[in-house]
C-alpha cells in the first residue's frame, strides 16, 4: 500500500507520507527550511525538595504555560507484562551482516584490541562466517575486559543493524547514574556488571549487554531482575502552578490549546482561580489520551490486528476523544496530517507534533509538544515501550545521528479550518 500511495502522491511537490510503524516523510519542497530552537523560557532555575533522606533537585520552568516543577522518575514493565518479554541470546552475540571477516578484525584493531585479544576471537567457537556475514561470540571475560573506547567503537558498529536489537535499542540512561541505579532491584554484583559495561550514546548512558548480564546471574530473581533492568524507563514528573506573572487569558488558551483541548477547561479555570494554591500534576491538564496513557506501559488489550500503538498513533490522537486505530495506518496518517495540519517554525503550544527527520527525509519518530522543553512520547512500538514525559533533547539522543538531525513541527488546525 506504501508504494501505491507512493505513485499516487509523487505527482504533488507537497507530499508527506506517514507509514504505520514509523512515520515516512518525502521531504519536497515545503519541508526545506531548518526548525528554529524551542524559545528559552521566560525564567530558569533549581531548587531543592526533600524525598525520604534524599535532597532531589527540581527543576523549575516559568512561562506562559505557567510554572512547572519537574523531578526526575523511573518507570519498569509490571509483571504481566515482564512474563511476555523477549528472551535475549543465551550468550552474547555480535552480528555483522553483510561483512566480510577482515572488514571485522580491521574493526576490533580500530577499537584499540591487541592481536591476541583479536585472536581470540577467531578461534573455533568464537565466530562464524557465512555467506550472510560475520558474527562473533564474546565470551564473559572478553567482555568485561573491553576497554570503555573499545566497547564504544564496537558497539556503535552493532548499532548501525536491526541484527542486533539490544545495541540500536540499548537501555538508554539519562542524568545521574547513581540515583537511575538506586531504585532498581539489580543486585550489587549486577550493578557493578552493569557499570563496566556502559558505552556512551550522545549525552546518554547506554546498555547492551543483557546477555551477560543473565549469565552472570546467580539465582532466578537475579535473572528477572535482568530482565526487568532492561525495560527501566527514564521520565520526568511535572506539575503546574498557575504563578502570580501569568496572564489568566493566556494561560487558558495555552491548556485548552486555543480551542483545541477544551475538556480541561474547568480545570485551568480552577487553578486560575485558586492562585497560589499548590501544583496539580501536569497530567490533569492534558487531553484524554494524555492524562490516561502517561506513565503507563500498553496493554495485550491494546493490540489492533496484532500491532500495538506507536509514536504515530499516538501523536496523531492526541487530541481526539476516542483514539482512532487507523493512524497505524500510512493512508489515514498521510492524510491526518497534510489535511488536517499545519506545517510550523517551532513547536510553542500544546500539542504541536514534532518529527525527527533521518538524512533521506524519513521521519523516524513523532512525539507531541507539552510545554517547557517537555514532550509527551512513546519510544517504541512493543510493550515495554510506556508514555513518557521526556526533554525533548533527550528524544533527540534516541532518534537523532552525530550530525544534526532536522526536526519538523506541525499543529493541528482549528476545528473550523478543517475541512
Amino acid at each position: 500500500m506504501l508504494v501505491a500511495a507512493w505513485r499516487l502522491f509523487q505527482r504533488s511537490s507537497r507530499v508527506l507520507l506517514v507509514a504505520g510503524t514509523t512515520v515516512v516523510v518525502c521531504a519536497f519542497d515545503f519541508l526545506v527550511f531548518e526548525t528554529r530552537p524551542i524559545d528559552p523560557p521566560a525564567r530558569r532555575g533549581l531548587a531543592n525538595v526533600e524525598s525520604g533522606d534524599d535532597a532531589r533537585p527540581i527543576e523549575i520552568v516559568e512561562g506562559v504555560w505557567g510554572r512547572l516543577e519537574i523531578t526526575p522518575a523511573y518507570l519498569e514493565a509490571p509483571d504481566a507484562l515482564l512474563d511476555h518479554a523477549p528472551m535475549p541470546d543465551q550468550r552474547p552475540v555480535w552480528r555483522f551482516p553483510g561483512w566480510e571477516l577482515n572488514a571485522v578484525v580491521e574493526l576490533l584493531r580500530r577499537a584499540g584490541l591487541s592481536e591476541s585479544a583479536i585472536a581470540e576471537f577467531q578461534r573455533p567457537g568464537a565466530q562464524v562466517v557465512s555467506s550472510d556475514g560475520v558474527e562473533l561470540l564474546p565470551s564473559g571475560p572478553q567482555l568485561l575486559q573491553l576497554e570503555p573506547s573499545a566497547r564504544q567503537i564496537i558497539y556503535e558498529a552493532l548499532a548501525g543493524s536491526a541484527a542486533n536489537p539490544f545495541h540500536r535499542s540499548p537501555l538508554t540512561i539519562f542524568g545521574d547514574l547513581d540515583r537511575w541505579l538506586s531504585g532498581c532491584s539489580l543486585s550489587a554484583e549486577q550493578q557493578a556488571l552493569l557499570r563496566r559495561m556502559l558505552w556512551r550514546r550522545g549525552p546518554a548512558l547506554a546498555f547492551s549487554d543483557v546477555s551477560a548480564l543473565i549469565a552472570f546471574a546467580t539465582s532466578a530473581s537475579e535473572l528477572r531482575e535482568a530482565l526487568r533492568v532492561m525495560t527501566r524507563v527514564s521520565t520526568l514528573r511535572a506539575s503546574v502552578q498557575t504563578g502570580e506573572r501569568v496572564s489568566s487569558d493566556a494561560y487558558l488558551r495555552y491548556w485548552t490549546a486555543e480551542g483545541r483541548s477544551l475538556n480541561v477547561m474547568p480545570m485551568v479555570r480552577a487553578l486560575l482561580e485558586g492562585r497560589g494554591a499548590a501544583p496539580v500534576d501536569l497530567a490533569l491538564l492534558l487531553p484524554d489520551l494524555g492524562r490516561e496513557r502517561l506513565y503507563t506501559f500498553p496493554s495485550l488489550a491494546d493490540a489492533v490486528a496484532g500491532r500495538l500503538p506507536d509514536c504515530n498513533w499516538t501523536s496523531l490522537n492526541f487530541f481526539v476523544e476516542r483514539p482512532q486505530p487507523y493512524y497505524l495506518e500510512s493512508r489515514p496518517a498521510y492524510l491526518a496530517l497534510t489535511q488536517t495540519y499545519d506545517l510550523i517554525e517551532r513547536p510553542a503550544l500544546l500539542g504541536d507534533v514534532i518529527c525527527f527527520l533521518s538524512g533521506d527525509g524519513q521521519v523516524i519518530h513523532s512525539c507531541v509538544y507539552i510545554a517547557g522543553d517537555l514532550v509527551f512520547t512513546k519510544n517504541g512500538v512493543n510493550l515495554w515501550a510506556p508514555w513518557v514525559l521526556m526533554r525533548l533533547s533527550d528524544v533527540a539522543v534516541i532518534y537523532g545521528n552525530k550530525d544534526a538531525t532536522p526536526m519538523r513541527t506541525f499543529r493541528l488546525k482549528p476545528r473550523q479550518a478543517r475541512t
